[in-house]
């Protein structure tokens, strides 16, 4: 490259000598005629010039000097012009021209002896093309080129001095040369044929600082041949880039760089002889633009190098130091000899490949091979001798750390350490690596690491036939430690025989497979071994290969080779098959012939079983349809053979057992397992799980379970059978058969089941109404009907016989009563749906739906069916009593609400008979659907007809609504001995009701239209309305308010009822018509400190008002009086207080009012104002009734009136709570007629003292003290 730019300079030089040439030619031309008028004709030379030129000269001073008999011609500021002379084409500072004449004479031409020229300028251009010209100036045609005779004028001179010659140079092909060059000084001489040359060539600050030179030459007379030559340069800092631009090798160039060199070389003509250079590149860089491939950075390379070439070779040597990509070289030595006839010696300390690979990366011819696998590695003592005739034949050198990448079938490796030996066919590989990591990738599927492989390869090649033998070629790492023994060879037709002997010791069999060329294993075998081989050792073993590799593994043709391996394990695992449990802790023979692989183990485990015999065989390693057995005998526990049903394909069958069981005991396990490794999914097995006093529990609830299990289960890829398994569950003997049905296996139970049994495992998890000891048979289907989703179908049937159910009609039973039983749990379409029947009397079924259920319960006719939505419970009962179901459920411990509760949606029943609270319902039809809201009943009955809607919520604000056509009620009996019981229950406040009831029936007395509603708030029930009216009343509710705080509820009532027909009145309610009157008002404001259904009398406080106008007292039967106080009663006390007037009355007696006032508190009704007046008397009553122990303690008094002249027997009253009418006609008719004898007339008032019990009360005449008119009254005591 610093060649090609001195050829550059060079061509410069001639052409500028050229012009030079011309000049000089016509300046010779003058001296003859310039003599000593020169410098007064300068004006005239320049126009002379000017006319030969063809161009403008312009020159400055001009003067001629004789020296002795040599003149010396001086011109100075000469200039060349361009035509129209306005630019310089050339600056000429100065020319020294001497002229020696008498060789002039003696040749007969011109001979100059010296010239000098000084301040040369001109600008020269190289364009597009290629062309060089001188800017501004058109060289004359190429025919009077040629005419001009260089070499001649060439030996003119004897002497060329230069100084300050500028050159700008405008180079349009290659910008990076263009710059001011200036030949600072130089010398051309020559004597004879003697040339030689020197100067310094200073270059633009672009492309460096200087190049200073010498050269010395031999050429004939006529300078067309070159003799002997030597030359030396000395280049400073040139921009080696910039001057080679455009010149690459191979694609190869200089991006950047700068050097420094001493160079001397010696030739002769055109050959090369010696050369000899000092060198220092640096910062420089190779670089491809074409390529992907990075630049590669020459930091530093310095050193020397030496060339000699003779007839018979040449040699290039040298000694550098390199420093390449930011790493140094060590500093190394070579040389290279060669012949003419091709033969090249290489001998080289030292080269790093990764540098070298780098740089030829560049070329754009560099082979694919070192392309992709990019050798690196330090090589050392290179010694290498090609013929031209024998190719290669002799190679040795030292690799340390080699490094090849793989590529196609080529492998690749790191920190391979060899020594090579190779001489005329022969050889030796010495390997000694460590840490070394092969990339096969065409046989091996991933890399492998070794710590160590040291041995001797030996290698014999023979144009297409070679073999390589080692001895003793040792391999280890953590996987495995090996020996080679043996050859290999290749033969002329092709086939490579293999006798190798490979000793094996210490083989982690979990990596065989890496070690191991798989591509001529199939595909199946391959695929099925990638996860199969998972632990285990080969802890010595021994492999030999004979024969032709191509007919491995010789079963058809056995004499063409031979296989054979025998190799120890100890603890090898493997999982041989998908699902199935894996083999562990193997330990015994492996061999091989080939293409079969056999295990013989006598101690190993699988499934936690320990091995009693077992032969793992793998058929057809290499050929088609490879297959895998294991057959055998192992022995563990019971839990080990569960978790084994659990952990292989058997799950499919009974996998659902071993999901939910624990298991103890002992237990055997037979096995022939066939796997096909071309379609696991045809694996067959058959064998059977022994049982020996094993014991199986319910893994949820471990109290749930087998024990004394004995038998045999069969097992196949088929299914799971057995046949009278026996075993104790809940202390009772159990028979197990189990048998496969397609797709299916059933397990039959067989057993009883005792309460006292289940109870003892789970306390009180049996009702205590049910007892007793019963059969039962229980059917298991397991069914796989998806891939890998089991479901469980159960059937249980028994007759129940030994069972009783101390329960209501009509679900009780006695325990020798059978009732068929069934109950089934099944799985359809991915829903479990339950079903029960008992007997005749119930059947049900459902499945769970969302958060809810669906089904039916039905009793009685009929078979249950699913609904759409929801459960319906529907039948016909004949009898029930709700009041033996509520006592029934108070014996029992209360439960949540269920979703199956919530799920109820629709009723639809037929009772033949309904009791409870002391009423009977008949003939009834009930039907009740639940919308979004609540549930909507339909009643129909003889006792009731009529709608009712019952809010979902009953504690929100929405109403109960009871729309009801008919209602009749039977008034239940409450007495003082239920209050603490009522207060015992706790009672929230009833919901917000709304009441219509056009008749209303109470104990069979029509009472008439009913209308009630109330609304709850959060303490409070409060009636807002409510009437009972009909023809002959109407009752109605000023106020009712049921208040409940945190200490104690209260309810508070306010009543009145008016009747313009009191017979009547008294008729319709079942009471004899003992009076009549036209106008009848009874008000009452009543509160007890309770809920309103536990009112009692003691606690009942409050008032009544009684307003009873102008009437008259019936003839009644004996007691009917009496009995008419009980209308007058609110508390129906006075029935119970019946008084005989039977010897009283006989005809209608009339009244005019029947007024009076009563307190209650503490169990007392008090009155102070009881009054009945009539037209013969006025009856007063005072003093207190103890409404809860039935006594009395009241006062009568009876005023007569004198001026009446009605018979006193004709007096009627109709007394207070306690005493009435009856009791004043009894007191005036005894006392007067009986006791005094006297004329009524004669008397003016009497008081009476009336107690004790209701019913054997009695009266008392006051003492006289107590009586008004001081009279001395004789007592006596009068019973009914």
């Amino acid at each position: 490259m610093i060649i090609h730019g001195l050829k550059i300079a060079a061509r410069q030089l001639i052409y500028l000598s050229i012009i030079l040439a011309v000049i000089l030619t016509l300046l010779v031309a003058t001296v003859y005629w310039l003599s000593n008028a020169v410098e007064q004709r300068q004006d005239e030379i320049a126009s002379w010039l000017s006319e030969k030129m063809g161009y403008p000269v312009k020159i400055g001073a001009a003067s001629l000097d004789w020296i002795g008999l040599e003149p010396k011609l001086q011109i100075g500021d000469v200039a060349l012009l361009t035509k129209d002379g306005q630019k310089e084409i050339i600056v000429l500072g100065s020319l020294h021209l001497g002229l020696d004449l008498i060789a002039s004479v003696q040749r007969g031409q011109p001979v100059l002896n010296d010239m000098a020229l000084n301040g040369l300028k001109l600008t020269v251009i190289r364009d597009y093309s290629g062309q060089f010209q001188l800017q501004g100036f058109i060289l004359p045609a190429a025919s009077s080129r040629q005419e001009f005779d260089w070499k001649s004028w060439a030996k003119l001179l004897d002497d060329v001095h230069f100084e300050n010659l500028k050159v700008d140079y405008i180079d349009q092909l290659n910008s990076a040369l263009s710059g001011s060059y200036e030949l600072v000084s130089g010398t051309i001489i020559h004597q004879d044929a003697q040339w030689s040359t020197a100067g310094t060539l200073k270059l633009p600050s672009s492309l460096g600082k200087n190049i200073v030179f010498t050269a010395q030459a031999e050429l004939n007379d006529d300078a067309s041949q070159v003799g002997e030559w030597q030359g030396q340069a000395k280049i400073s800092n040139a921009q080696i880039a910039l001057l080679a631009d455009g010149f690459d090798l191979q694609g190869i160039i200089i991006s950047k760089g700068a050097v420094t060199a001493d160079i001397s070389v010696t030739g002769t003509g055109s050959h090369v002889t010696v050369a000899t250079t000092d060198f220092k590149l640096f910062q420089a860089e190779l670089a491809n633009h074409n390529t992907n491939f990075p630049a590669v950075a020459l930091d530093s390379i310095q050193g020397n190098m030496d060339w000699k070439q003779t007839e018979e070779s040449w040699q290039l040597s040298g000694r550098t130091l390199l420093s390449i990509n930011g790493d140094d070289w060590p500093e190394t030595a070579f040389s290279i000899n060669g012949t003419p006839q091709g033969d090249v010696q290489l001998i080289a300390q030292y080269l790093r490949l990764s540098d070298l690979t780098s740089i030829a990366l560049l070329s754009n011819k560099t082979p694919e091979i070192i392309q992709h696998q990019q050798p690196a590695g330090d090589v050392e003592a290179l010694s290498l001798y090609y013929s031209a005739e024998n190719g290669l034949t002799e190679l040795a050198f030292k690799l340390k750390e080699g490094v090849i990448l793989p590529w196609q079938d080529y492998p690749g490796v790191t920190n391979l350490t060899v020594q090579v030996n190779w001489q005329n066919g022969f050889g030796n590989v010495r390997l000694d690596s460590r840490d070394l990591t092969l990339y096969a990738k065409p046989w091996l599927d991933d890399a492998l690491f070794f710590d160590s492989i040291v041995g001797v390869l030996q290698l014999e090649y023979e144009q297409q036939k070679w073999q390589l033998y080692s001895q003793g070629l040792r391999v280890w790492n953590d996987d495995l430690t090996l020996q080679l023994d043996g050859e290999i060879k290749k033969e002329n037709d092709g086939k490579i025989i293999n006798d190798l002997k490979v000793t094996l010791e210490d083989i982690a069999v979990k990596q065989w497979k890496k070690y191991v060329p798989t591509k001529n294993f199939h595909a199946d075998f391959k695929e099925w071994s990638n996860n199969t081989f998972v632990a285990g050792k080969i802890t010595k073993g021994e492999i030999i290969l004979k024969g032709d590799l191509a007919e491995f593994p010789y079963q058809k043709e056995p004499d063409k080779g031979q296989f054979k391996m025998v190799l120890q394990a100890e603890n090898v695992q493997l999982h041989y098959a998908l699902g199935w449990p894996g083999l562990y802790g193997l330990t015994g023979t492996i061999t091989s012939s080939g293409n079969d692989l056999i295990i013989r183990t006598k101690q190993g485990k699988t499934a936690g079983f320990d091995f009693i015999d077992v032969t793992t065989t793998i058929k057809n390693i290499i050929e088609d349809e490879p297959v895998l057995w294991v057959k055998g005998d192992v022995t563990g526990t019971t839990a080990k053979a569960l978790q084994f049903l659990e952990d292989s394909p058997l799950k499919e069958r009974f996998g659902v057992v071993a999901e939910l069981a624990v298991a103890k005991g002992s237990s055997n396990i037979n096995l022939d397992l066939m796997v096909p490794l071309v379609d696991t999914d045809n694996t067959t097995i058959a064998g059977y799980v022994s049982f020996k006093d094993s014991q199986l529990h319910y893994k949820a609830s471990p109290e749930i379970g087998l024990t004394q299990v004995n038998g045999k289960l069969y097992f196949s890829e088929k299914g799971v059978k057995a046949k009278n398994i026996t075993a104790i569950a809940f202390n009772e003997a159990v028979t197990i058969d189990v048998k496969p049905d397609g797709d299916k296996a059933i397990i039959s139970v067989l057993s009883y089941i005792d309460t006292k049994q289940i109870n003892k495992v789970w306390p009180g998890e049996v009702p205590d109404y049910i007892t007793g000891r019963t059969a039962y048979k229980m059917n298991l289907t397991v069914v796989e009907r998806t891939l890998g989703k089991f479901y469980l179908d159960v059937d249980l049937s028994s007759d129940l016989t030994g069972l009783a159910f101390a329960m209501p009609t009509p679900l009780g039973k006695v325990a020798e009563q059978k009732i068929p039983f069934k109950a089934t749990i099944q799985n359809i379409d991915n829903s479990l749906v339950y079903t029960t029947q008992y007997g005749d009397v119930l059947n049900a079924i459902a499945k769970p739906k969302k958060d809810l259920w669906q089904g039916e319960i039905r009793f009685g006719k009929g078979k249950a069916a699913l609904p759409n939505n929801g459960i319906k419970i529907t039948g016909q009962l004949a009898e029930i009593s709700v009041d033996d179901w509520f006592d029934w459920a108070g014996q029992q411990q209360a439960g949540g609400k269920t979703p199956l509760v919530d799920s109820i949606d629709e009723l639809s029943l037929e009772f033949g008979k309904l009791t409870g609270f002391e009423q009977t319902v008949t003939d009834l039809n009930l039907v009740s659907q639940k919308d979004a809201e609540g549930w909507r009943i339909n009643v129909d009955s003889k006792q009731a007809r009529g709608f009712i809607y019952l809010p979902n919520d009953l504690t929100g604000s929405a109403a109960i609504k009871i729309n009801l056509a008919k209602l009749a009620l039977t008034l239940p009996k409450k007495f003082e001995d239920d209050k603490q019981a009522d207060e015992d229950l706790p009672m929230n406040l009833w919901p917000s009701v709304d009441i219509s009831i056009d008749s209303l029936i109470l104990d069979e007395k029509p009472l008439g239209t009913l209308n009630i509603q109330a609304k709850k708030s959060a303490n409070q029930w409060v009636i807002s309305s409510g009437t009972l009216t009909s023809n002959v009343f109407d009752l109605s509710v000023i106020k009712g308010v049921w208040s409940k705080a945190a200490e104690k509820d209260n309810t508070r009532l306010q009543l009145q009822l008016e009747s313009s027909d009191l017979d009547l009145l008294l008729a319709n309610l079942g009471y004899q018509e003992a009076i009549d009157a036209e106008t009848v008002i009874i008000a009452a404001s009543v509160s007890w400190p309770s809920t309103p259904l536990n009112f009692t009398m003691s606690d009942l406080s409050g008032t009544l008002n009684m307003d009873i106008g102008k009437g008259t007292l019936q003839d009644v039967e004996p007691g009917a009086a009496g009995r008419m106080f009980g209308l007058m009663s609110i508390t129906a006390l006075p029935r119970r207080l019946s008084l005989d007037f039977n010897d009283l009355f006989g005809k209608g007696f009339t009244f005019d009012s029947i007024t009076g006032d009563f307190n209650f508190k503490n169990g007392l009704a008090f009155t102070d104002n009881f009054m009945l007046k009539s037209a013969s008397a006025e009856i007063k009553i005072t003093g207190a009734v103890d409404l809860v122990n039935q006594q009395y303690n009241q006062q009568v008094k009876i005023t007569p009136n004198v001026s009446s002249t009605l018979p006193l027997a004709g007096a009627v009253a109709g007394g207070p709570v306690g005493l009435g009418v009856g009791t004043a006609i009894l007191l005036v008719d005894k006392l007067t007629g009986k006791l005094f004898d006297k004329n009524i007339i004669n008397i003016i008032s009497y008081k009476y003292d009336l107690t004790g019990p209701w019913d054997e009360p009695s009266l008392v005449i006051s003492k006289p003290s107590q009586q008004s008119n001081g009279a001395n009254v004789q007592s006596n005591v009068i019973k009914k």
